[in-house]
C-alpha cells in the first residue's frame, strides 16, 4: 500500500510523533522536520472531520483514507520517505542473548516440547535490549500500516539490523532442541497506538516456531495484568493456506475452530524483555492493553519466524 496515496490517521500521527522525537534527540534538523510533523498532524486532523467537510478525502473501508492532491502537496517530500535510520548496524561484540545454565535450558526445552508454548524473562542482555529499542524508536522503517491502529516494520523493508540476526542465531544455539534445523525465515516489529486497547486478531503464522518479545518498559504499561499475548490451543488446519489463517476476512472461520476447541488458551502477561516461543500453527492474538499516551510509551513487539509450517510440531503429529 503506497504511503503517499493510501494511509491511515494513526500512521500520520505516528510519523509526526517520531519526527518530533528525532528532532528532540538531535538526529534530524528541526528547520525541515518540525514543519513536516506539523503538516502530518494537520492532515490527520482534517481527515478526521470526514468527507462532509473534506469531500476530496475519501474514507476507505477498514479505516484507510485516500489522500487528496492538496493533502499530498501539504505533506511534501518528507511524507513516505525515510527521515532517519538508526546507524547501529553492527552486531554486538558480546552476546545479545545471555548464556543460560544447561539445567535451565533443559527445563525450558522440556516445557516447550510438552506444551508447544514457552515463555521466560530476561531474554536479551541490557545492551541488546537498549539497542533494539533504539532502532525501533528512531528508524523510519515502520511503513506497514494496519487499519486497526498499528504500524509495522518488515525484515525486507528496513527492519534488518544485524543485531536481529545475532539475536536469532544465539536463541537457536541456546535452545537447540526447539529450533533444531529451523532457520530464521522472517521478522517484523509492530508499534501500537496507545489509545487503541485492542491489537491483532486471532491468526496463525506461516512458520514452524514463532518467537515474540516485548521491548517497551513496564512503567509505560498502565495495566500490568494485560498487554501480552493470548495463545490458543486450537491449531490452524493443516490444509489451510496463509490467506485462510491470516486474513481479517477469515475471522469467523478462525473463531469456529477456536470455539470447537473450547477456547483453551495460555495468556502471557506483558513484561519488558519477556519472550514467548510457541508453535506457529497455534492461533494467537494480542491481549487487550493500555499504555501511556506518549511516543516512547507505545507497545512494541518484535516477532521472529523460524522454519517451515510443514515442520510444525502440532500439525505433523
Amino acid at each position: 500500500m503506497h504511503t503517499q496515496t493510501l494511509t491511515t490517521r494513526h500512521k500520520l500521527q505516528h510519523d509526526a510523533q517520531q519526527l518530533d522525537y528525532l528532532v528532540q534527540q538531535g538526529k534530524i534538523p528541526p528547520e525541515r522536520f518540525e514543519a513536516a510533523a506539523a503538516a502530518m498532524r494537520q492532515v490527520a486532523e482534517e481527515t478526521n472531520k470526514g468527507p462532509s467537510e473534506h469531500a476530496d478525502t475519501k474514507a476507505k473501508s477498514g479505516g484507510y483514507i485516500s489522500l487528496s492532491a492538496r493533502h499530498r502537496a501539504k505533506l511534501g517530500s518528507s511524507w513516505g520517505r525515510m527521515a532517519f535510520m538508526d546507524p547501529a548496524r553492527s552486531m554486538l561484540p558480546h552476546r545479545a542473548v545471555p548464556f543460560r545454565p544447561r539445567l535451565e535450558v533443559s527445563a525450558l526445552e522440556a516445557a516447550y516440547l510438552r506444551d508447544n508454548v514457552l515463555y521466560f524473562d530476561n531474554f536479551l542482555t541490557t545492551k541488546a535490549l537498549h539497542r533494539i529499542r533504539r532502532f525501533c524508536l528512531e528508524s523510519s522503517a515502520f511503513n506497514q500500516q494496519k487499519a486497526l491502529g498499528s504500524v509495522g516494520a518488515q525484515l525486507d523493508e528496513g527492519f534488518a539490523t544485524p543485531l536481529l540476526f545475532q539475536i536469532a542465531e544465539e536463541l537457536a544455539q541456546t535452545l537447540p532442541h526447539i529450533f533444531r534445523r529451523h532457520r530464521l525465515r522472517y521478522a517484523w516489529a509492530y508499534k501500537f497506538d496507545s489509545t487503541l486497547q485492542e491489537g491483532i486478531d486471532a491468526h496463525a503464522d506461516q512458520a514452524a516456531v514463532n518467537v515474540n518479545f516485548w521491548i517497551t518498559p513496564d512503567s509505560d504499561n498502565l495495566d500490568p495484568q494485560s498487554g501480552g499475548l493470548v495463545i490458543f490451543k486450537a491449531v490452524a488446519p493443516k490444509n489451510w493456506t496463509f490467506e485462510d489463517f491470516n486474513n481479517r476476512g477469515s475471522g469467523e472461520a478462525i473463531e469456529k475452530v477456536i470455539e470447537a476447541d473450547g477456547r483453551r488458551n495460555i495468556t502471557v502477561q506483558y513484561q519488558q524483555n519477556r519472550v514467548v516461543v510457541f508453535d506457529s500453527s497455534l492461533f494467537h492474538q494480542t491481549d487487550r492493553f493500555r499504555f501511556k499516551p506518549h511516543y516512547k510509551s507505545r507497545r512494541i513487539n518484535v516477532t521472529l519466524l523460524f522454519g517451515k509450517r510443514s515442520d510444525s510440531k502440532v500439525i505433523s503429529r
